[in-house]
């Protein structure tokens, strides 16, 4: 079993460009944060394949994600609107 907590962030974009254009229209509110953990439950075969109790060697898992707080961009067209996610994924790795 294993777990992660993160926070994230990301500062405000910088834009320049020529004199007479008001490029600080397209910085604002484009700063953001996140907070998510991540849960995970892995079983491997691994160690039964080395003692030849197992014919495959392979990995199976379980995972978590939950983004729980933050706060988005504010700025028009910005893909990260949505921040409140949840993810539940499923693996099988086989070695070889």
């Amino acid at each position: 079993m294993s777990a992660l907590y993160r926070y994230g962030f990301k500062l405000e974009d910088r834009v320049s460009g020529p004199r007479g254009f008001p490029h600080n229209l397209a910085e604002q509110d484009t700063g953001s944060t996140e907070q998510l953990y991540l849960v995970q439950l892995n079983y491997s075969t691994l160690p039964l394949y080395m003692e030849r109790r197992f014919p495959i060697p392979l990995n199976v898992f379980v995972s978590y994600r939950d983004r729980f707080a933050g706060s988005g961009p504010t700025a028009l067209g910005t893909p990260s609107q949505v921040l409140k996610a949840r993810y539940i994924g499923v693996g099988l790795q086989v070695l070889f």
